[in-house]
C-alpha cells in the first residue's frame, strides 16, 4: 500500500503512451532495486576510521613501489602507527591545504621521473605539515585515505541519513529506483510509481535523490529529479536541501562529540523528512509537470545558451552536448529547438559518463537550465 500524507490525488498520465511508458517504469525500479540495495550494503559496511592529527605529526613516503601498494599518486601518509595510501580525492585535499599544485604532484609522478619526482612530493608535503599548527581529521577505510579535512568538519555519516531518506520515501509511497557511488560520494534515488505526461507523448517520472559524501567530496542534499521514459535521460533538477560539512571544532573528547553527532544527525533527519514530504507532494509535481510543460515550448539558441553554461563544461563535453541537441534523434530527445531538449542533451551526455562523480553533476547541470518551480 503506498502512502501519501497530502489529501489530493496526484495528476497521474492515462494516455496510451502512459500505459506503455508505466510498464517501463516498473521494469525500471525492479532493475533499480539491485542497485539501491549494493550501495545501501556499501554504505553500512565501509564504516570511516577517524583520527584527529596534529599536521606536525603527520610523515610522507614517496616512492616507485607504492604504487603498487595501492597510492595512485605514488605516496604514503603515516601518522602514529597507522599507515594510509591516499586516494585522488584525499591527495586533492592534501594538496589544496598545502599550496601544491596538483598538476605538479602529477608531473613529479610520471613514468620518466617517478623514481626521484615521488620522494621530492613527499618531501614537498613533509616540510609544509611540520611547520602547520593545525589539526586535521583524516578519514579512512581499508588502508585507503579518503578525506583530509579540518578538524572543524561537521561529520554527517552516511549511514543513518540514508536510513532516514529510505524511511521517508516508503513514507510517501516511493520506491528505491538507483544509486550511483564512487569511493568518496553516494547517492540514492526514489520514484513515484506513476507516470506524468505533462506534454502529450512526453511520459516521464517523477522522484527524489539523496546525495552524501562522508570525506567532503560534495554536501549532503536531496534533489528532485526528472526521468523520460522514453529513453534513460535524467535530470536532476533544484536543490531541496543542502547542508555544508562545518561546525564547531571537535571535542577533544569523543564520546561528547559522538553525542553531539547523533543530535545533530537525528535533526537533519527530521528536515529530510520534512523536505521529502513537501517534494513529492501533489502540488509540488503538480509545478514540477508544469516546469516541463514551459521548458518544452520555450525555443532558443543552443549556441548562446551553451556559452552561458561554459564554466559548467570541458570544452569537449560542450562539443558533444552541442552535437546531440543538432541530431535529428527524437527518441533520445525530445523534438524542437527547445530549453527541454538542450536539458536532456546534457543528460544524455551524463548518461554515457562513466565517472560517477561526474556523471552526477552533469545531471545537476541539465536541471540547472529548466525553468524554476513556481
Amino acid at each position: 500500500m503506498l502512502l501519501h500524507y497530502s489529501k489530493r490525488d496526484y495528476h497521474e498520465a492515462a494516455s496510451e503512451a502512459a500505459r506503455v511508458a508505466k510498464d517501463k517504469l516498473m521494469q525500471e525500479i525492479d532493475r533499480g532495486k539491485g542497485f539501491a540495495a549494493s550501495l545501501a550494503e556499501r554504505v553500512f559496511t565501509e564504516i570511516p576510521v577517524d583520527h584527529v592529527v596534529a599536521g606536525r605529526a603527520l610523515r610522507f613516503d614517496g616512492d616507485a613501489d607504492s604504487r603498487e601498494k595501492g597510492a595512485p599518486d605514488g605516496l604514503l601518509v603515516n601518522y602514529g602507527d597507522v599507515t594510509n595510501s591516499l586516494t585522488r580525492h584525499s591527495t586533492s585535499q592534501l594538496c589544496q591545504r598545502a599550496k601544491i599544485p596538483q598538476k605538479y604532484l602529477s608531473w613529479l609522478g610520471e613514468s620518466e621521473r617517478r623514481n626521484w619526482g615521488l620522494p621530492l612530493a613527499a618531501e614537498n608535503f613533509q616540510e609544509i605539515y611540520s611547520h602547520s599548527s593545525d589539526r586535521f581529521l583524516l578519514r579512512s577505510y581499508d588502508s585507503r585515505l579518503r578525506g583530509f579535512l579540518s578538524d572543524r568538519y561537521r561529520r554527517r555519516d552516511s549511514r543513518p541519513l540514508l536510513e532516514g531518506f529510505m524511511d521517508a520515501c516508503q513514507q510517501v509511497g516511493a520506491l528505491p529506483y538507483d544509486a550511483i557511488g564512487s569511493e568518496t560520494r553516494v547517492s540514492m534515488k526514489a520514484v513515484l510509481p506513476m507516470v506524468f505526461e505533462p506534454v502529450e507523448n512526453e511520459v516521464m517520472s517523477i522522484g527524489c535523490m539523496w546525495e552524501n559524501s562522508d570525506y567532503g567530496a560534495g554536501k549532503h542534499s536531496l534533489w528532485v529529479f526528472v526521468s523520460r521514459l522514453w529513453c534513460t535521460n535524467k535530470a536532476i533538477m533544484t536543490t531541496g536541501f543542502a547542508q555544508i560539512h562545518l561546525g564547531r571544532k571537535l571535542a577533544d573528547n569523543p564520546l561528547l562529540s559522538q553525542k553531539t553527532i547523533d543530535l545533530d544527525t537525528q535533526t537533519t533527519i527530521s528536515a529530510m523528512h520534512d523536505v521529502i514530504n513537501e517534494t513529492m507532494s501533489p502540488d509540488t509535481v503538480d509545478a514540477l509537470c508544469s516546469v516541463i510543460k514551459k521548458a518544452s515550448e520555450d525555443n532558443i539558441d543552443a549556441g548562446a545558451a551553451l556559452e552561458k553554461y561554459k564554466k559548467k563544461f570541458t570544452k569537449e563535453e560542450s562539443e558533444a552536448v552541442r552535437e546531440k541537441f543538432n541530431t535529428p534523434d527524437v527518441v533520445q530527445l525530445p523534438p524542437g529547438n527547445t530549453v527541454w531538449r538542450l536539458s536532456n542533451a546534457v543528460s544524455w551526455l551524463a548518461n554515457e559518463t562513466e565517472e560517477p562523480d561526474r556523471k552526477l553533476e552533469l545531471m545537476k547541470v541539465a536541471g540547472e537550465m529548466l525553468p524554476k518551480a513556481a
